[in-house]
């Protein structure tokens, strides 16, 4: 695991700051919000035709500002994604590099449920959704969100009485409301993924309460992509609860995509939240001693088995697995199940998990090339450093004065060298007997993505 790799190397690094920083100009470093700034407007400079509409300004009046507003870092983004099953706001933080989430909250609404025989959407859902859309909105003006924008996905994009919703939506959030179309979607999530991991390669699944999205992806680019309706609460409506049916109709429909057989012997990058469920029960049933779901991999066999066993267990048995909320207790043998049909379809080598998706990519959107060609991994660390380090001493400073020592490292090994630079204070302000145990244990679990 790189985030081991990099936390050990801080314990060393730990030992060895006090003597390089005697050896220059000792001070302590501003937060990086300290310049401030007056809240404007932001434009989108790729907003296009009609996406214009995908994206909305949130702003507040210059001379509205409290005494200390221009100490908040400018440009905070958010996107708010109306899901099948869910509907989520995340709130991200954008000073001059790429994002990190402050804010994370979804509402369980359930929008699709009974789509599938009635082709509208859930009254009851509809309802819950609107008043978490109206609260979300209000939580992001307090929060300082300068732009916030409303998607929709799957649920809303195929049912009946979707443009009334939309209609409804945003009329109550006094946004426009963006509905992603099958490519789109497809596409940000491709997009969110390869943020953090920029040479994925194989297939992406991103599997949603109405659709399942495959991207093909061939060493970072993007390729072929395909909508299918296998949602886990479309695929349980279809099978009518019968989950012998389920595995059927999964077969059959993945049959459609013959490009899938090219994924064989490489990678399923899993995205989604049924999906980032399921990983946290294997990371349980294997014993995986990091609890954490971003770059968790498994072999192809492994999953396989776990999959198919999870596709059958009972409700009894369901209740009684660590960590599964209840709202995902009828929907995850399905979520099971479609995993497992993808994996007889791809034939891959293993399995990884990502946290990384069509939110994030949609967020990607929002901010101008600069920042979103930046290396996520060392914008992150950077970051970082800036709000904690004590030193004029760099990480980049760090990195050429051990160059010496590593004259034949890849590309890659520089990249995670230059990251424990960075982070190589991070455990200054602990006790001196456990600044490098504190220094292992934080880097290990820093939900940084690359």
């Amino acid at each position: 695991m790189v985030n081991v790799r990099i936390s050990v190397v801080c314990i060393w690094v730990q030992r060895i700051w006090p003597r390089i920083a005697r050896a220059g100009d000792v001070r302590k470093v501003g937060m990086s919000g300290d310049s401030g700034a007056q809240t404007e407007t932001i434009r989108d400079p790729h907003r296009q035709g009609d996406a214009s509409a995908a994206s909305a300004v949130v702003q507040a009046p210059a001379d509205a500002l409290s005494p200390h507003a221009e100490q908040r870092p400018p440009g905070r983004v958010g996107v708010v994604d109306i899901g099948s099953n869910t509907v989520r706001l995340v709130v991200y933080d954008v000073p001059t590099r790429l994002p990190i989430p402050i804010f994370n909250e979804k509402a369980q609404c359930g929008l699709g449920l009974g789509m599938g025989r009635s082709g509208r959407l859930n009254p009851k859902g509809v309802e819950e959704a609107l008043r978490s859309l109206a609260r979300f909105v209000r939580l992001a003006a307090a929060m300082g969100v300068d732009r916030l924008q409303l998607v929709a996905t799957a649920a809303v994009r195929d049912a009946d009485d979707g443009p009334a919703f939309v209609a409804r939506a945003e009329k109550v959030c006094e946004l426009p409301v963006h509905v992603l179309s099958g490519a789109e979607e497809a596409r940000l999530a491709a997009v969110g993924l390869l943020n953090g991991m920029h040479g994925a390669d194989g297939v992406l699944g991103d599997l949603g309460g109405g659709s399942l999205d495959l991207v093909g992806l061939d060493m970072g680019q993007v390729g072929r992509f395909a909508t299918l309706p296998l949602g886990h609460l479309r695929l349980a409506e279809d099978a009518g609860g019968n989950r012998s049916k389920a595995k059927d109709i999964l077969h059959q429909r993945l049959a459609t995509v013959p490009w899938l057989t090219e994924t064989a012997g490489r990678t399923v990058w899993c995205v989604g939240g049924s999906w980032r469920a399921l990983a946290r029960i294997f990371i349980d049933q294997t014993h995986h001693p990091l609890h954490v779901v971003d770059n968790f991999a498994i072999g192809f066999f492994d999953a396989l088995k776990l999959s198919e066993l999870i596709a059958q267990l009972s409700p009894s048995t369901l209740e009684k697995l660590p960590g599964l909320a209840a709202a995902r207790m009828t929907t995850i043998p399905y979520a099971a199940a479609a995993l497992a049909a993808l994996l007889h379809a791809a034939k891959p080598k293993e399995v990884m998990f990502s946290a990384y998706g069509m939110r994030e990519g949609q967020m990607l959107e929002l901010l101008p090339p600069a920042t979103r060609s930046q290396d996520p991994l060392i914008s992150a660390c950077e970051m970082a450093a800036e709000r904690t380090s004590r030193f004029s001493i760099s990480g980049r400073e760090l990195l050429d004065w051990l160059t010496p020592l590593f004259a034949l490292e890849t590309e890659r090994e520089r990249q995670l060298r230059l990251a424990i630079c960075l982070l190589s204070d991070i455990g200054w302000s602990q006790h001196p007997d456990y600044r490098a145990l504190h220094a292992y244990h934080r880097v290990l679990r820093l939900p940084y993505p690359g």
